[in-house]
């Protein structure tokens, strides 16, 4: 008997730490699809989805405010944080309201935390500064020249934890953004191509109800997933047990109503400094 044919479903893996609890067995345990992974950073997967290069991926949440008409969200899946994040990181010697007029640099690999900064900048602090964008400059080497510089992801991680005994202050974009208005913040959505769904609900719908019950069972025993994972993602060594679970304990993986609130604040204030072009209702891949 021939056996039927799987569908395919290109999805864009973001190669940082804290997305381990969406992909962690994900593969072994659907039996609907077949999936092939881009390991790629946002800005890379982004541009990928964008594109035609995938048809899922966990992508900036910005990229959905300026994309909308492609895009559905898969439901109550995304990525956000309260109080502290860890890994979104501005890296400076001086005082957020002494980087007034001057330049900071940014990771090449950001495009939600770029934005971020920029409203926090200019709607907390009052502070206009210069945003570059790396090319091929290394973040920490930037760092420790002394001049200003936002990270994310595991640069930011670790770069954090090596620089304790400096004079060089971390401000965490996420703390910055609750203290300032009490809300979460969404850094990224998981998102599907209109285009691909339509042809392949099922699927799709199949997916993301099994991408729930993974992040669910993966978060359930995050010292057990460090060391199943320790080869794929050699930076989870630079971490403790106990710095690891901190870590991604601070992460909320699920698209709740309280992230949303903070997810409709962001695009209103994205708009506002003329980031995206329009303000649109979410839509759901349903």
């Amino acid at each position: 008997m021939q056996s039927k044919i799987k569908t395919q479903i290109r999805v864009g893996k973001p190669s940082y730490i804290n997305a381990i609890p969406y992909f962690f067995g994900l593969e072994e345990s659907l039996d609907c699809c077949e999936l092939n992974f881009l390991d790629a950073v946002p800005s890379v997967l982004n541009q990928s989805i964008r594109e035609g290069k995938v048809d899922i991926t966990l992508a900036s949440s910005i990229e959905y405010a300026k994309n909308s008409d492609s895009y559905y969200i898969l439901p109550d899946l995304g990525l956000s944080t309260q109080q502290i994040c860890r890994s979104v990181i501005l890296f400076t010697k001086d005082s957020i309201k002494s980087l007034e007029s001057k330049e900071i640099f940014v990771t090449k690999e950001t495009s939600s935390s770029i934005v971020l900064l920029d409203i926090l900048l200019k709607e907390c602090f009052e502070v206009n500064a210069k945003l570059t964008v790396l090319k091929e400059e290394d973040e920490g080497d930037v760092i420790r020249s002394g001049r200003p510089c936002l990270v994310i992801g595991d640069k930011a991680l670790l770069l954090r934890k090596q620089l304790e005994e400096t004079d060089i202050q971390c401000f965490d974009l996420s703390s910055l953004w609750w203290a300032w208005l009490e809300r979460p913040f969404c850094f990224a959505l998981w998102l599907v191509r209109k285009e691909y769904f339509e042809k392949n609900k099922e699927t799709v719908q199949s997916f993301t109800r099994l991408m729930r019950a993974q992040v669910e069972q993966n978060k359930s025993n995050l010292i057990g997933l460090k060391q199943r994972c320790l080869e794929e993602m050699p930076n989870l060594s630079a971490l403790t047990d106990e710095e690891l679970v901190e870590y991604l304990d601070g992460f909320e993986y699920r698209l709740n109503s309280k992230a949303i609130q903070g997810l409709y604040l962001f695009f209103e204030k994205a708009y506002k400094l003329g980031w995206v072009s329009q303000l649109r209702e979410l839509e759901f891949a349903l």
